[in-house]
């Protein structure tokens, strides 16, 4: 069958209504009509229309099976004509504007947001329509106030979303929000009164936008995008519970240092006496009270625990810098480095970084973990130390051969998680090649380091006999965090980070976005990673092997749409004979299954010439 597009009646502004979270953002407006607004429903599509061709002769259905007899013996002769491209009908009509609601772009607040505002909520992550939309409500909040901006805020989003479609990477908010508004300008060409209230209302509505933060959009590195976001939002965490640690414990460890101080020999000293009560020093002779004064105890006793509080007091005002000054310690494997058009050191302004050869990533990532920890079991040590102390339970002959073989083993999951992670990035194909001994051995080893990857753009597993899992592979180990997911939904995949770099346990996070599913441009790219995920190429699954006292009960598979079903079933609107011919349309449930990915490639080779498309 021939498809035809369906006719549009404008180019898809003004298509939202509201900001949705959770699994409803993985599924576009048209395939879920209830996030359509009613216009849009009503009269923005037209069926497709359906034209059934001429039935092949015989001797055109007799070579048409000798090639496929021939593709299936021999996995030779296959393809599509260079150059074709094939798309599943169910998305073709989504793939000319913009009708998509999705989470896209995201606005991602930076320390100085925390800084000028300490009370904004952490991990205050916002759509860029939600965040219009509150700014708008706050500069005009009554119904006919901005009136004309408020109509027009979809087509400001729809102007942001172009600018970073064009870009495929974050850009910073402030000359985002300016570029925008001088766009929507130029589009709208107001006069008169309207264009002097419509630019007041805009210049006020940019006073009211963040200017810090960054806008994120659905392209190849969001998810290197929202890792540097958790990141950051790990360390501020990590460092303000740090400080409330200390907070308590500094003060009183300082007053029991003057009251241990008190109790060494040299204390009783006229001139120590003295020092300490100077202000009665005109009727008091130091030196005949230091005479007649009784010794405190041991003497070795004191002076033993005196240094020991003075080594903990020095540690722990260290502590903030040891623990939190970097917001990771990333091992980059030198081929993905060389591949990924990022900008690391901007992104993870915060982390210390190497960049080594593919085969010594983990045994690089294990070295420096172990020095990390050894650092900040000294830190974590000294805070242990110093509560015994202040609750008077410290038993030198117990505690010091116990404090004297303290490592990283011995830390509860709190302690973790105030350290600083040890991440390793790579590309996910290494791991099913030389690499999968070294990462094997790595989860084995029950290691807390934190391991990303991410597919290589067009690798589909070629040269192998099957499709590489490496999330299966690591569940298989029983003891990492594991999560695959595409970055379709940023507040869950912000969720799984959450989840995962808590705790003291290896994880593992398979993680694709727009450009390697297919085409990344614009919404093409979330069209094509959706159709990924609902067509079961890119499943959706997270096990926590701490969650639940059984088996099953550790795996999740909520971010898959339908996850009951062997495919998700959508419904397609479609007419029968010729275009434009008065027949009634048809309903009809589509599955979306694997080869409606395919399809959405740019190219493929999983069909041979002439073979028969599905719809």
């Amino acid at each position: 069958m021939n498809v035809s597009s369906p006719s549009r009646t404008d180019s898809g502004e003004g298509l939202r209504e509201g900001e949705l979270k959770g699994a409803s953002l993985s599924l576009p407006v048209g395939l879920n009509p209830d996030l359509a607004p009613e216009s849009f429903r009503k009269s923005k599509m037209k069926p497709f229309s359906l034209v059934e061709e001429a039935s092949a002769s015989e001797e055109e259905r007799r070579a048409y099976w000798r090639v496929l007899r021939a593709f299936f013996r021999t996995a030779k002769g296959g393809g599509l004509p260079k150059g074709a491209r094939f798309t599943s009908a169910l998305l073709a009509p989504y793939l000319d504007a913009s009708p998509l609601h999705t989470a896209y772009p995201l606005w991602i607040p930076d320390k100085e947001t925390y800084a000028k505002m300490p009370d904004f909520p952490a991990g205050g992550y916002q759509t860029v329509g939600t965040l219009l939309k509150e700014a708008a409500r706050t500069i005009a909040p009554g119904e006919e106030e901005g009136a004309v901006l408020k109509a027009n805020l979809p087509r400001l989003e729809r102007i942001i979303r172009l600018k970073l479609s064009v870009a495929g990477e974050a850009f910073k908010a402030g000359p985002l929000w300016d570029d925008a508004a001088q766009e929507i300008q130029k589009e709208l060409q107001l006069k008169g009164v309207e264009a002097l209230v419509f630019s007041g209302d805009l210049n006020k509505l940019q006073k009211q936008l963040p200017v810090g933060g960054m806008v994120v959009p659905f392209a190849q590195n969001t998810p290197l995008n929202l890792l540097a976001a958790f990141l950051e939002e790990n360390q501020r965490n990590r460092t303000e519970q740090l400080r409330n640690q200390l907070k308590r414990v500094l003060p009183a460890l300082r007053d029991l240092i003057a009251i241990e101080k008190q109790k060494l020999p040299d204390a009783k000293e006229a001139g120590q006496l003295k020092q300490g009560l100077d202000f009665a020093g005109s009727f008091v002779n130091f030196e005949a009270l230091a005479e007649v004064l009784p010794d405190t105890g041991p003497a070795d006793l004191s002076k033993s625990r005196f240094q020991r509080l003075e080594q903990v007091l020095l540690a722990l005002e260290g502590a903030e810098s040891s623990l939190c000054g970097k917001s990771g310690q990333m091992v980059l494997s030198r081929t993905f480095h060389e591949k990924s058009v990022f900008n690391w050191g901007q992104q993870f302004e915060a982390a210390a970084f190497k960049v080594v050869e593919p085969e010594d990533v983990f045994a690089t990532a294990a070295a420096w973990f172990d020095e990390t920890m050894a650092e900040a079991a000294q830190t974590l040590k000294a805070l242990r130390i110093a509560q015994l102390e202040l609750e008077n339970h410290y038993q030198a002959d117990l505690h010091d051969d116990w404090f004297g073989h303290f490592n990283w083993k011995m830390f509860s999951d709190e302690e973790m998680t105030l350290c600083t992670p040890v991440i390793l990035f790579l590309e996910a194909e290494g791991l099913m090649g030389s690499s999968l001994q070294a990462f094997s051995q790595c989860l084995a080893s029950n290691i807390p380091v934190k391991i990303v990857a991410l597919p290589e753009q067009g690798n589909t597993g070629k040269g192998m006999a099957y499709r590489p899992e490496p999330a299966a592979l690591a569940i298989a180990h029983r003891n990492a965090y594991v999560l695959q997911t595409a970055a379709l939904d940023p507040f869950a995949l912000l969720d799984g980070f959450r989840d995962g770099f808590v705790g003291n346990m290896p994880a593992f996070f398979y993680l694709t976005s727009a450009g390697v599913a297919g085409d990344n441009t614009g919404d093409k790219g979330y069209l094509n990673t959706l159709a990924a995920v609902e067509g079961r190429e890119f499943s959706g699954v997270s096990y926590h092997p701490g969650k639940g006292p059984n088996w099953g009960s550790r795996f999740s598979l909520v971010q898959n749409p339908e996850p009951e079903s062997d495919w998700p079933t959508h419904s397609m609107e479609y007419k029968t004979g010729k275009t434009g011919t008065a027949t009634e349309a048809i309903a009809s449930p589509m599955p979306i299954t694997l080869v409606r990915w395919a399809l959405s490639l740019r190219t493929s080779i999983w069909f041979p010439p002439g073979f028969g498309m599905p719809i």
